[in-house]
């Protein structure tokens, strides 16, 4: 459980950096 939380939490950050740099 804990690492399908981490997995969601580092697919949202890096999709955040990638919309915050366009």
């Amino acid at each position: 459980m804990a690492l399908f939380l981490a997995e969601i939490t580092v697919k949202v950050v890096m999709e955040r950096q990638i919309l915050g740099e366009n």
